[in-house]
């Protein structure tokens, strides 16, 4: 299969909306140059994304081009972020966007490709990532939301479900963490590819199994964590098979949420019978945390 890249450079002002207009119009996901993003000031953004070559991707490239230029309206400057698009085969988009790739903070968590160097503060703690061809980087905001959800809730010894766990990221950030099982779930083969070479590369195969599956039921635990990061659609069209897969006590923490549907998320988490504790808000992105009834312990840590 032949993939285009679409290169692009806007501002920190922008490349969150940016961001959602490519994963909006079918991209995996979006690469960024940029290894700290919360301290970019107005520096300039580079992003990477890419998209099938199929009959529809004409159509595709028009309403990108069209959305870009419509955020002015929104009070959101883009800096003249015209793109540019190239042809790449298989093989090579696995490699492509790696420059794009460095290593990013989140908390005590420090994501890492495996092909970058990274000398690691104490208390520091080394995720090594390979996303392949399943992105997956951590860079998106709702990726990070996450990551710090996982570092406030998790508590030594807890079982944590991944719904959509996409390149393994966050599974692996709670084995990291103390969880004592974690399970992935992921409907993507060549996602799940990636997971598992993720969880081999990062030393934590006794702790995180990955499963091939569309539904947190396919995981066969109750957890004390579910953490799902997906989209507004999907986490309410789930939300009571999500709050199903949670033990008593439990938090479950969703995201790949915009602004405009945080009320019709709060609701369907509400109709599954969990009560909301926590809402967090990066760029116009939306994570909300919400706890299964007889929580009273269960509040978010602080995370240096």
């Amino acid at each position: 299969m032949r993939w285009a890249e679409i290169s692009l450079v806007t501002n920190s002002e922008a490349a969150d909306a940016v961001t959602n207009v490519l994963i909006s119009e079918g991209s995996g996901g979006v690469a960024s140059a940029v290894s700290s993003p919360r301290d970019l000031g107005n520096s300039r953004v580079p992003l990477a994304a890419y998209f099938p070559v199929d009959d529809r991707l004409a159509a595709i490239l028009e309403r990108i081009e069209s959305r870009i230029e419509a955020l002015g309206d929104m009070g959101i400057n883009p800096g003249g972020a015209g793109f540019t698009v190239k042809f790449v085969e298989d093989a090579d988009w696995a490699t492509a966007w790696k420059s794009f790739f460095k290593p990013l903070v989140v908390g005590k968590i420090v994501v890492k490709p495996t092909w970058e160097e990274f000398q690691a503060k104490p208390g520091q703690l080394i995720l090594e990532l390979d996303p392949g061809m399943a992105f997956g980087t951590g860079n998106h905001p709702t990726t990070q939301m996450c990551l710090m959800a996982v570092q406030r809730y998790l508590e030594p010894g807890d079982i944590m479900l991944d719904m959509g766990c996409g390149s393994g990221i966050l599974a692996i950030a709670g084995a990291l963490l103390g969880a004592s099982k974690v399970v992935g779930v992921e409907i993507d083969p060549v996602a799940v590819k990636a997971a598992k070479d993720n969880v081999a590369a990062n030393g934590v195969e006794s702790i995180v199994q990955i499963v091939e599956a569309d539904t947190p039921s396919a995981a066969g635990i109750e957890a004390d964590l579910v953490i799902a990061n997906i989209v507004a659609d999907v986490i309410i069209g789930m939300s009571a098979e999500l709050a199903a897969a949670l033990r008593p006590n439990g938090i479950l923490v969703v995201s790949g949420i915009i602004e405009e549907r945080r009320d019709e998320v709060a609701d369907a988490l509400s109709d599954a019978r969990l009560h909301i504790i926590e809402t967090t808000a990066e760029g116009e992105w939306i994570s909300v945390a919400a706890a299964k009834p007889t929580t009273v312990n269960r509040q978010p840590s602080t995370v240096q």
